[in-house]
């Protein structure tokens, strides 16, 4: 099986993590249950499921003591895409932020990865000890192929 992980996520000033993630499979049947899981940190209200893809009415989000998983059932689809935040590390407080962002590879099957990191404006960006800088702009990292990366985000 070949299946495609697209992730953007996008770091905001206040340290919120925003993320939208499509995950392409091959068609594997006429009824299939295809599940993603992601940290219990995520806020379950900002969950959001694309209509585009497998509906929010074969959607349903499971929540256990570490882990929330998106299961959709697809009838032929061969996407599945959603949104979510994280506010786990917002704090208008401090001034820095260290983690370690990555995308793993699904189990069973031949993964291509994408992972785009966003940053907002106004934030100074070091990955795996090198420094983008700051711009106007915002910064933007590309991961892929099972890359983890050592991030430290600083105000300016």
């Amino acid at each position: 099986l070949n299946t495609t992980l697209s992730l953007e996520t996008t770091i905001k000033s206040d340290f919120k993590i925003a993320n939208t993630l499509v995950v392409t499979f091959p068609s594997i049947g006429t009824s299939e249950d295809i599940s993603v899981c992601l940290p219990e940190t995520v806020r379950l209200s900002s969950i959001s499921i694309d209509e585009n893809t497998i509906p929010s009415e074969r959607t349903k989000v499971n929540i256990s003591d570490d882990e929330v998983c998106i299961v959709g059932q697809s009838l032929g689809e061969t996407t599945l895409g959603f949104s979510w935040e994280d506010e786990a590390f917002a704090s208008p407080e401090n001034e820095s932020l260290s983690l370690t962002m990555g995308i793993a590879n699904v189990n069973g099957a031949r993964t291509e990865l994408d992972h785009v990191i966003n940053f907002d404006r106004g934030l100074e960006v070091i990955v795996d000890g090198q420094n983008l800088g700051t711009n106007g702009l915002g910064s933007k990292v590309v991961l892929d192929n099972d890359i983890v990366k050592n991030i430290t985000i600083n105000r300016e």
